[in-house]
């Protein structure tokens, strides 16, 4: 499976990804498998397209939801501060749950109603409310 390896870099722990390169055959296998397929995500009422593989464009299997929020679909509402889920600034809800994007992978998300901080702004007004 998914091993989390800690860095200690300047008296902060940060997630590193883990590599498809030198894992376990079966978790080798696992990503072979996923490679090329489409993958579903629902974002804050909006339905996103995307193809899983490591060419341009493509979602890598490794690739974090909290990475795909920010660096693909622009929503940076979300944040990065622990990398382990611990600290709660990259909470976003799944499917009526509260997840550390930080620490799920995007191709977890799969069909999924995820909904950001964007996603709960008020409609007409485009502001959060004061909470």
């Amino acid at each position: 499976g998914w091993a989390a390896v800690f860095v200690r870099k300047a008296g902060a722990c940060k997630l590193a990804r883990p590599l498809s390169i030198g894992c376990d055959p079966a978790t080798q296998e696992k990503g072979a498998m996923l490679e090329g397929k489409e993958l579903t995500l629902h974002i804050n009422g909006k339905t996103y397209e995307f193809s899983i593989g490591r060419k341009l464009g493509q979602i890598p299997e490794s690739e974090t939801l909290l990475e795909t929020l920010r660096e693909r679909l622009g929503l940076t509402g979300t944040k990065l501060s622990c990398g382990e889920g611990a600290c709660g600034c990259c909470a976003v809800l799944m499917d009526g749950k509260a997840v550390a994007s930080c620490v799920t992978l995007t191709v977890e998300c799969e069909g999924k109603e995820i909904t950001t901080i964007e996603g709960l702004s008020d409609p007409v007004t485009g502001e959060l409310g004061p909470i």
